[in-house]
């Protein structure tokens, strides 16, 4: 089952590598999860937004491919709340669970992906490690710097 375990690092990913229509759903449904198959690539997106990067963990056992998070109680803007969840994936049997990746972009989606065609393993452990990308540059920032004489 899931046990959350501290990832060795996080790195997040651009927000323009997701789909749009992923991103406009989200944005309404916090939690929300979406799984994309296609010949060359098994995708998943989760909503973590609650969770901190070392709150969460991703990691595969055989062919599964878990997702855990959570979150000591803390104050938010009703009282104080704790979160915790585990998802778990079944990958398809032509995907490599060693080769599975994980982004977590400056909103709080993780990208899950790993290419299809692999070869199959015997049962093992891999915890992934999950890299993280800092929040693209604001654009009205940038306009103003360049305005700007020493």
């Amino acid at each position: 089952g899931c046990r959350p375990r501290r990832p060795p690092g996080l790195s997040l990913h651009p927000p323009a590598s997701r789909p749009l229509a992923f991103s406009l759903s989200l944005s309404r449904r916090v939690g929300a999860s979406e799984l994309r198959l296609s010949e060359g690539k098994f995708q998943a997106f989760l909503d973590v937004s609650h969770f901190t990067p070392d709150e969460v963990t991703v990691r595969t056992v055989d062919n599964l491919l878990e997702v855990s998070a959570r979150h000591p109680q803390r104050l938010d803007r009703h009282g104080f709340v704790s979160r915790e969840f585990c998802r778990t994936y079944v990958l398809p049997a032509d995907v490599d669970p060693w080769r599975v990746r994980a982004a977590l972009s400056h909103d709080g989606i993780l990208n899950l992906e790993a290419p299809r065609g692999g070869r199959h393993l015997d049962t093992e452990v891999n915890e992934v490690y999950i890299s993280l990308l800092p929040a693209p540059p604001d654009p009205e920032e940038e306009e103003e710097a360049v305005g700007v004489e020493p």
